[in-house]
């Protein structure tokens, strides 16, 4: 309705009609893209690495799996290139989401939110509503906890819905890389 009232008012013979995304945000009361989009992920180029032998195995059990999948090894040896691939990997009409708690180091200063779990939802949310397979998470000011989790549960059944209708052996996969590191910022700030 807000958009509609925008797009109304910008129609009048005095407006020039003109509507930038700043004006749709404004009646969202989102100040900027920023919000909808807390936690940006900058991907690196990837087709320059030499794949790892567990890449395979590692897509099957992901997309043949219904628990999650936990990926472990020590600093450096890949883990994020590996699930760059992995997302790009996924059968065709496939999504694959990965959520960044590292940062490039950005998981430890204090004016990063990238550790809290609301944040990482709205991002998560947010890049499969650019998708067309859900409708945005817009953050309100004093929205519990609980409110977000469920309407992200609820964007996520949406764009797994939307995928299995447009082809029934698609997917919908969600990493969340280094965890560790969120859980870390965490216990450091206190939260």
């Amino acid at each position: 309705d807000k958009v509609e009232a925008l797009v109304k008012e910008r129609a009048l013979p005095k407006c020039s009609g003109e509507i930038y995304p700043e004006d749709v945000l404004q009646r969202f009361d989102v100040a900027s893209e920023r919000e909808l989009f807390p936690a940006s992920f900058q991907p690196e180029d990837t087709s320059e690495y030499i794949e790892r032998e567990q890449k395979e195995s590692l897509l099957g059990t992901v997309v043949e799996g219904s628990e999650p999948v936990l990926i472990h090894a020590n600093g450096g040896v890949g883990k994020t290139v590996v699930a760059q691939q992995l997302c790009t990997s996924l059968p065709e009409g496939s999504l694959g989401i990965l959520y960044d708690c590292f940062g490039a180091g950005d998981y430890r200063a204090r004016s990063s939110s990238r550790h809290r779990h609301n944040t990482a939802l709205i991002q998560i949310a947010n890049e499969i509503a650019v998708t067309g397979l859900c409708e945005p998470i817009v953050p309100v000011e004093g929205r519990s906890d609980e409110s977000i989790m469920r309407t992200f549960i609820s964007r996520l059944k949406q764009a797994a819905n939307s995928l299995h209708q447009a082809d029934p052996d698609s997917v919908l996969v969600v990493m969340v890389d280094a965890a560790d590191n969120a859980e870390m910022a965490a216990n450091e700030f206190n939260q």
